[in-house]
Formats: C-alpha cells, sequence, structure tokens
C-alpha cells in the first residue's frame, strides 16, 4: 500500500498550514494525483485516518482529483471558521 507514504508528506504539510492559521480546523483536503500514481481514494481516506486520528486534521476529507500523467500535489487546504 504505497499510499502510506504520500500521506504521511500530505500530512506533514497540512499539519503546518493548519498550526500556521492559529490551529483552526482542517475540514478538506484537495490533492491532485496522476493516473499514473495508481491512487485509490477509499485507501488514502483509510490511512489518513488512522495517521492523523490524534492531530487537529483528524476529521477531514480528502478530495483526490486524478489527472493524465504522473505527480502529487496539494492544491488546497479548506480550515473551517
Amino acid at each position: 500500500m504505497h499510499e502510506i507514504g504520500i500521506v504521511k508528506g500530505i500530512i506533514k504539510k497540512v499539519l503546518e498550514v493548519a498550526e500556521s492559521s492559529k490551529g483552526r480546523k482542517v475540514a478538506k483536503i484537495k490533492v491532485r494525483a496522476g493516473m499514473a500514481e495508481m491512487l485509490s481514494r477509499d485507501a488514502m481516506q483509510e490511512v489518513f485516518s488512522m495517521l492523523a486520528k490524534d492531530t487537529i486534521i483528524k476529521d477531514a476529507v480528502i478530495e483526490l482529483e486524478e489527472f493524465e500523467g504522473s505527480g502529487i500535489s496539494i492544491d488546497g487546504v479548506e480550515i473551517e471558521d
């Protein structure tokens, strides 16, 4: 399950964003990934739920948008007011 390493990187970056936003709750994380990465939405969310369970981003949902090609990026982090 290669999603583990990818999700660890996402968590690290999103925690930085959440902390710089004074620890407000993160609702959604928008991720773009090339189809060549062969990521599973369900697997990513499951891994995220396990790895983020004791953090301030634990309730966030990963929204995965796929495109032709390869590469992964975080396209946005939705913070609740």
